[in-house]
């Protein structure tokens, strides 16, 4: 209990240090007159916008540039791009339409020698929102900083790249040529996803791919947990470099997965050329079908190995490699 209370008077310290450093600054800014400090309370409004049909006036590209604040990409009911966004004092929005391209960005301002209050009314929020109707085919692409995107049932776009310095990036229902869904320290989750070419990575954070289909795809964690399941890919790559990997019910021509901290796990993998490696973790994988058909290749440099035997004259192959780890391979027709 002492170093419960310990924890958190330091805490609380902490907090109210910041709270002065900050104020102090302001002060600073004012010259330390005190008649001169002010404190502004800036209350959002919001803002719409729609913007002329497609049929009579197409886009090829929206883009959308934030640095605070949640953006979301909707269905439009109509034939028009609509646009929900929040402006104040401190946040500023430009909304340029030249040449088929949508731009849509916001700049977020501070006021010097004051202390800046932002305020919603209850019951909302400041999530931009893109709605975009189902004639539009061309590209869109958001950028954030500091806060999530979000993109939903969308369908025939030719790209949708969704990036996030310090936030989470969602995507669902989509269907497109290529997706790309980065975030540098933030969740990126995939669901219903269907792209030639797909593209999931987190450098701090976890990412999850499920239910999508690709021709290409990459999954890639720098420090998180990376589960793909109920996919379908001709060519996959999946990597985490500290991390667990889980797969299931997975079907794929070519699958390159990679672990350098973490264990591999599959199960009802339907796959005909798997390479696994992990160099400190265990590989258990489990394979729909018989051992028959498989030329298995398995060996842990410090762990023990529990494979079927290899048939050298199959077509399909696993190849699992570690360097510190147990490996485990089985086969649903092997043990019936």
């Amino acid at each position: 209990m002492r170093n419960v209370k310990k924890t958190l008077l330091i805490v609380s310290v902490a907090l109210i240090a910041g709270g002065a450093v900050l104020a102090g600054g302001a002060w600073a800014a004012a010259g330390f007159d005190f008649a001169k400090l002010s404190t502004h309370v800036n209350k959002f409004d919001r803002q719409t916008k729609t913007l002329e049909a497609e049929s009579t006036a197409p886009h090829k590209a929206i883009r959308v540039e934030s640095e605070f604040g949640n953006v979301k990409l909707v269905p439009a009911d109509g034939d028009a791009i609509e646009l929900v966004y929040w402006t104040n004092a401190n946040r500023t929005a430009d909304v340029k339409d030249e040449n088929g391209v949508l731009t849509l960005s916001f700049k977020e301002t501070e006021s010097i020698g004051s202390i800046e209050i932002n305020l919603m009314d209850k019951g909302q929020d400041d999530t931009t929102v893109v709605r975009v109707p189902k004639s539009f085919t061309g590209d869109i692409s958001v950028s954030n900083d500091f806060a999530s995107t979000t993109a939903t049932d969308l369908e025939g776009i030719s790209s949708c790249t969704l990036v996030s310095s310090s936030g989470e990036v969602w995507a669902s229902d989509v269907s497109t040529k290529t997706l790309d869904a980065t975030s540098n320290d933030g969740v990126v989750m995939l669901n219903n996803v269907a792209a030639d070419t797909l593209r999931a990575q987190s450098d701090n954070g976890e990412v999850g791919v499920i239910g999508c289909s690709s021709k290409d795809a990459s999954v890639t964690s720098g420090n998180g947990k990376v589960t793909v399941k109920e996919s379908t890919f001709d060519r996959a790559g999946v990597r985490a470099d500290n991390g667990t990997i889980a797969l299931a019910h997975l079907a794929c021509a070519k699958l390159v997965v990679a672990a350098d901290n973490g264990t591999i796990t599959g199960r009802e993998l339907d796959v005909a050329d798997g390479e696994y490696t992990s160099d400190n973790g265990m590989i258990t994988l489990g394979y729909v079908g018989s051992s028959s058909a498989y030329v298995i290749d398995a060996a842990s440099a410090n762990g023990t190995v529990t494979a079927p035997a290899s048939n050298l004259g199959a077509t399909r192959i696993v190849r699992a490699l570690s360097d510190n780890g147990i490996i485990t391979i089985e086969f649903e027709e092997d043990a019936q």
